[in-house]
């Protein structure tokens, strides 16, 4: 992957980040994107040759802080629509992440992922409201 084509593809990440952050509820997390050139490893296990990691995310939940590694030479070969159902799905990992640690305390855990997914809602009706309105706006001049 050369210079340009990796700006590239790390452009199409940012724009994705920029737009989803807020509306998922991530925008009070601290999510650091590592972009990796080389690829990343495929899954243990992986019993079929086409089946690449696109990314892999990690997430400290309780500190609200995340890592998603990016395989940039796999995210070159993906649609605009493609990666964009994948970059939601990953970051839907930083938000229920803490599930998998539940244990005896489950409802605690429960209700912040809740919380999470109740202002990614609200925060993404907002967006909606606000692009109607503008349309209404320019409809009536």
């Amino acid at each position: 992957m050369n210079d340009k084509e990796y700006r590239q593809q790390k452009n199409r990440l940012i724009a994705l980040r920029d737009k989803w952050y807020k509306r998922l509820g991530l925008g009070w997390w601290c999510v650091e994107l590592e972009y990796c050139r080389d690829g990343l490893p495929d899954p243990p296990n992986n019993d079929s040759e086409q089946f690449q990691t696109i990314f892999k995310t990690y997430a400290k939940w309780e500190y609200r802080k995340g890592l998603i590694k990016c395989n940039m030479p796999a995210i070159a070969e993906l649609s605009n629509d493609d990666l964009e159902e994948m970059w939601v799905h990953e970051c839907m990992h930083l938000i229920v992440n803490e599930m998998r640690e539940s244990g005896d305390n489950w409802l605690k855990h429960e209700e912040s992922v809740c919380t999470a997914l109740a202002r990614a809602f609200i925060w993404t009706a907002q967006d909606i409201e606000k692009v109607l309105s503008k349309k209404t706006i320019i409809k009536s001049k």
